[in-house]
Parts: structure tokens; C-alpha cells; sequence
């Protein structure tokens, strides 16, 4: 029974490795077709399949429609957005497709016209920059900001000389009994019209 076994499992490597081989060698012969478009296709409608013309020879990168515009990366992992046409995207093998001319920075139509996109490497750069810029706080802000400090401060002194001997604790109360009789006396004076007594 394991002789059986051995065979039937040297069978099936040799089948995977025929299958995987071939797999590879296509993938290669269609400089990197295959792997993208399987990418593209189990992404279900989320990612498009970009081929990008550059002087040397296309290649076939996976893509993303953001906001009009294609973003992908190109051989140098640079991120790169270039804008979208009305018509730029079409429908190929069940995928969608664009093709763009990496030179000159824009999308291809159809019928290889061009439409003029913008410097994607410059304009990333920006955005980067845009979005990691610091928050600058406006004026509203600044005075609690400052408010609460000055507050917590007060709070701190008073804790600290309320801590470190009761006699402040004790001005403080005769302070506030002095404040009560001279309190009294208002009212005495009051009620008597104005006349000591």
C-alpha cells in the first residue's frame, strides 16, 4: 500500500511542478501579464488593469480609480496619479482596462489619442506635503489653551500652600469670620435706619 501511495504522490509533484513551470513561463513571456490580470480579476471590479507604455517596452501594473484620477506604481514603487478621461476606462478579457503613456503622463483612449495629464510624481509630492502638514491652531483655541494652563496653575499653588501649613488655612477663616460679623453689622445698620447704636 505505500508503494501505491508513493507513486500516486510523485505522480501528482510531477503534474504541480509541469503546471507551476508552465504557469511561470507564461507569466514571464507576457512580461508579468498573468499575475496582474488573476490580480485584477479576484478583485472583483475594485482594481483596474493598467498598461503602461513607457520608451522601452509596456507593462502591465494593477490600479486604482481614486477620485478621477489612476494611482499605481510604476517599476520605481513611486506612487504615480495621473487624471482620468471620460472614456478612458474599456472593458478587456472581463476586466476593466486603461492604458497610459508614462512618458508623457497621460491616459491613452482607444483610438491612442492622448489626453494631457500633469507632472503625477511633482503632484504626489504636493499632496504628501498637504496632508502631513501641522495643524495650525486658531485663536479660540490658543485662549482655553491658555486658560486651562493658568487655571491648573492656581489650582496647584493653592493646593501646595493649603498643604504646607494650616496657618494660611486658618487666615482664611478669620478672614471669612471677620467678613460675616462685618456682615452683622451692615444689617444692624440697616434695620436701625442708618443710626449706630
Amino acid at each position: 500500500m505505500d508503494e501505491v501511495l508513493k507513486l500516486i504522490l510523485v505522480q501528482v509533484g510531477y503534474y504541480a511542478a509541469v503546471m507551476f513551470l508552465t504557469f511561470f513561463v507564461l507569466n514571464f513571456v507576457t512580461h508579468g501579464f498573468l499575475f496582474t490580470f488573476l490580480r485584477v480579476k479576484m478583485s472583483r471590479g475594485k482594481k483596474v488593469l493598467l498598461k503602461v507604455h513607457n520608451s522601452m517596452a509596456p507593462y502591465f501594473r494593477v490600479c486604482v480609480v481614486v477620485d478621477d484620477t489612476v494611482r499605481y506604481k510604476d517599476k520605481k514603487k513611486e506612487i504615480r496619479t495621473i487624471a482620468l478621461p471620460t472614456n478612458g476606462i474599456s472593458r478587456f478579457l472581463g476586466v476593466s482596462w486603461c492604458e497610459v503613456d508614462e512618458v508623457k503622463n497621460c491616459v491613452l483612449k482607444t483610438d491612442f489619442s492622448v489626453v494631457p495629464g500633469f507632472d503625477s510624481v511633482r503632484f504626489d509630492y504636493l499632496l504628501t506635503r498637504a496632508l502631513m502638514k501641522p495643524q495650525i491652531m486658531d485663536l479660540f483655541q490658543k485662549i482655553i489653551l491658555v486658560l486651562c494652563i493658568v487655571i491648573i496653575i492656581g489650582v496647584g499653588i493653592d493646593v501646595y500652600f493649603a498643604v504646607k501649613g494650616g496657618k494660611l488655612l486658618q487666615i482664611i477663616a478669620d478672614n471669612s469670620q471677620f467678613l460675616v460679623e462685618q456682615a452683622k453689622f451692615a444689617q444692624m445698620l440697616n434695620a436701625s435706619g442708618g443710626v449706630l447704636p
